[in-house]
């Protein structure tokens, strides 16, 4: 877990351009740290590193002023606004943008736990998690996206990365499985996703499944 908690941290580093701040300290889970819940200016989420926890926070000047709200929530916590914000960006970007045709309402939404982020009123990025169908087996994450208005700032990497803590924290047992767009492949690698099985095609865009192994 060590190795791969510092993988994810350099890959992180990567993703700005001015440079960035460390700041830490210990940590008893020996997993991960605490969520940003509060409104923060775009800072990454708490990692092992050395030994103890390092966040990072960015630094560009050309982001420092953005105030971020992370939140989460089951499906009957959502405000009537935030659902529907949650559901047009989703269509936005893989309906429209990718223009494909799919059935987004799977019925899954109700059972799923949903994290997400705005500024100011704005929906920059969203993701929901799935529980483990039966005790021991994957947890998943979906419906991973960010808003064209949100690309470029590191965004998706702090949304996988709060995924990723987040389902660990919920069930610790549990593997955690996506079915990534293939040409993602790279980027969840990133994380410690190893692949699963080989590319086919879903609602005609080719996928991979893809899995983060608990240590």
């Amino acid at each position: 877990m060590q190795n791969r908690l510092n993988a994810m941290f350099r890959a992180f580093l990567q993703c700005s351009t001015a440079g960035a701040r460390m700041i830490g300290g210990g940590h008893p889970t020996g997993i991960m740290g605490t969520y940003y819940f509060q409104r923060v200016t775009l800072t990454m989420p708490v990692f092992l590193f050395s030994g103890g926890w390092a966040a990072m926070q960015v630094i560009d000047h050309s982001v420092s002023s953005m105030e971020l709200d992370w939140r989460q929530g089951r499906f009957e916590q959502l405000a009537t606004a935030c659902l529907y914000d949650i559901l047009r960006l989703r269509h936005q970007v893989f309906g429209i943008e990718q223009d494909c045709l799919y059935e987004d309402l799977d019925g899954l939404d109700q059972s799923a736990h949903h994290l997400w982020c705005y500024r100011d009123a704005e929906l920059l990025a969203y993701l929901r998690a799935l529980p483990p169908v039966r005790p021991g087996e994957y947890s998943k994450l979906g419906r991973i996206v960010t808003a064209p208005a949100a690309r470029g700032l590191g965004l998706g990497r702090e949304l996988v990365a709060r995924g990723i803590q987040y389902n660990f924290r919920q069930w610790p047992d549990s593997h955690i499985k996506i079915s990534a767009q293939a040409h993602l492949q790279k980027f969840y690698s990133g994380f410690g996703f190893q692949v699963l099985g080989e590319v086919y095609l879903e609602i005609g865009i080719p996928h991979i499944d893809m899995q983060l192994a608990v240590c």
